[in-house]
């Protein structure tokens, strides 16, 4: 706190008169004020407006609260356990007294053996949240999460229309000898006989997991999930041991 005060007096009675008069400004007439705002103890710096900070004082009060910018545990396109696992790395990464390298591998490492687990459940925490915003013809393009959707209503039943949102899946494909004669016959139908493949698939809020007899494309789905968004969050500290290694 001291040294926090010294550097904002020196700032605000040395520089800023100098400052303001190099505008020609007349200091009475200034309005020019310094003051902090945070205090941090550690940053991590991805790029522009992508960051985390560990926040331990703010304008003077004391904090203890982990501020993201543009990660991912603020997107609402990310599944919800990845947005929790990535909030407890950051809690790991910023809080600790030293950057616990080791324990951050440790980890993540026993964290993808959870989501492996979740994934093979069909599990929608690990699922990509997915949504159907206005009519097919008003999309240039249309999204995955779209035709996710539009899957499960000509495989399973009908529900996804404007307005609503789903659970996203990255498929093999589907196991006809556990799926119903139902859902077989409209797979033969609305996919073998039309030539589409079955990539992709959005189970609507209702169901709790995806149906057992769709083949879930697990390296895809872990991938997306976990290790693309952790290993975005570690690059700049396995830079750093890279780097370390070579000096």
């Amino acid at each position: 706190d001291g040294w926090n005060e010294k550097v904002q007096n020196f700032l605000n009675k040395e520089l800023v008169p100098e400052l303001v008069k190099r505008h020609r400004v007349d200091m009475k007439n200034s309005r020019l004020e310094l003051k902090n705002e945070l205090l941090i103890n550690r940053g991590l710096f991805l790029a522009k407006k992508r960051y985390a900070l560990h926040v331990i004082r703010r304008e003077g009060k004391v904090m203890d609260e982990v501020q993201v910018k543009g990660l991912e545990t603020r997107r609402s396109d990310y599944p919800s356990y990845s947005k929790e696992c990535i909030k407890e790395l950051l809690d790991l990464i910023l809080k600790s007294d030293k950057v616990p390298l080791k324990k951050i591998m440790e980890f993540v490492k026993g964290k993808e053996s959870d989501f492996l687990e979740k994934i093979k459940r069909g599990d929608k925490n690990i699922a990509r949240p997915c949504s159907w915003t206005k009519k097919l013809s008003e999309y240039k393009v249309l999204s995955q999460g779209v035709k996710a959707m539009q899957n499960w209503n000509d495989l399973v039943y009908p529900i996804h229309s404007i307005g609503a949102k789903g659970y996203l899946y990255k498929l093999k494909g589907i196991d006809l000898e556990k799926a119903p004669k139902e859902i077989v016959n409209k797979y033969n139908l609305e996919f073998l006989g039309k030539g589409r493949n079955l990539e992709v698939i959005a189970i609507p809020d209702e169901e709790e997991k995806l149906p057992d007899y769709f083949i879930i494309d697990v390296k895809e789905m872990l991938e997306f999930s976990w290790k693309d968004r952790y290993g975005l969050i570690l690059d700049p500290l396995t830079q750093v041991k890279e780097s370390d290694k070579i000096l």
